[in-house]
């Protein structure tokens, strides 16, 4: 055996790798502080004023800037553990085409529907096609940036329902952790009681699926058509030009602001249907599988 006093000092790098390694913890803290870091540092690379106002543009522009980033810095998490390596490769490996292509057929067809609802109710009307004001040009320029929702989505997704949600339930039990990231990540978006209530729904309905599918994709997909809907096909009259400009008259309580992170009570009901339904299929898969 070889003495106490004779064994190599490790490295500080290898110090903190081995603390990170062993206490989940810490390993969740450090990781959600860094991605907080990449994504402020981007937002602030691409707007450095004080004046700032929430605009699609910025937050498309800065979640591509930090993307590279918070992958190759997750990629380094996972590597800590050999069990959260086979974690990555299953929650992004696994029928990731499929279960991206649903989740965009899914967040697609949850958005129609609360525009269809709102229209029946005579809260929304749409006036003329996009390119009727402005030009086709700007339209097809909406269409091709806003596919950086991906990016948006994945970003989020990765930290508050994938390996954000994996190391903080190993360190305090998928429950709380889920207790704990539903309400951050909608503080996070942007202040008010209602945009608190909106969101945390959406965070209901995209943790939900992510843990009725073994494939992150599911949630990212939904994440992101719920943000292209809105903002390139039925977009605000007054943000960037879309397909169909939905022009919004109803009461602002129950439809919110559409294509801004002010979600109205009629989403907030859809998304809580969606959450309870993807609740429904983990909670028989989950039962068939223990019997």
């Amino acid at each position: 055996m070889t003495p106490d006093s004779l064994r190599p000092t490790p490295s500080m790098h290898e110090a903190v790798l081995n603390a990170l390694s062993k206490h989940p913890l810490l390993r969740s803290v450090s990781y959600g502080v860094t991605v907080t870091a990449i994504s402020m540092s981007s937002s602030y690379i691409i707007y450095p004023g004080s004046d700032y106002t929430w605009s699609m543009s910025h937050v498309l522009a800065f979640n591509a800037l930090a993307n590279p980033f918070i992958a190759g810095l997750t990629y380094g998490f996972v590597r800590l553990k050999d069990d959260d390596r086979a974690w990555w490769y299953e929650a992004l490996g696994n029928d990731c085409l499929l279960q991206l292509g649903f989740g965009l057929a899914l967040g697609s067809a949850a958005y129609l529907g609360i525009a269809t609802a709102a229209a029946g109710l005579g809260w929304v009307h749409f006036q003329a096609w996009g390119w009727t004001d402005r030009s086709a040009y700007a339209v097809t320029w909406t269409l091709v940036s806003h596919l950086g929702n991906l990016l948006v989505a994945w970003n989020e997704e990765m930290l508050y329902r994938g390996y954000g949600l994996r190391s903080l339930s190993e360190a305090v039990s998928l429950p709380i952790a889920i207790i704990i990231l539903v309400p951050l990540f909608a503080r996070g978006h942007a202040p008010g009681w209602q945009t608190f209530v909106g969101q945390s729904a959406l965070a209901l309905a995209t943790t939900c699926l992510r843990l009725s599918s073994t494939s992150l994709w599911l949630p990212i997909g939904y994440h992101a058509a719920w943000n292209y809907m809105q903002t390139a096909i039925l977009g605000s009259p007054d943000a960037l030009p879309s397909i169909l400009p939905m022009h919004v008259v109803g009461p602002k309580l129950w439809m919110g602001r559409p294509g801004y992170p002010e979600p109205g009570l009629l989403s907030t009901l859809v998304n809580l249907i969606v959450a309870g339904g993807a609740l429904y299929v983990w909670w028989r898969r989950r039962r068939k599988a223990l019997a």
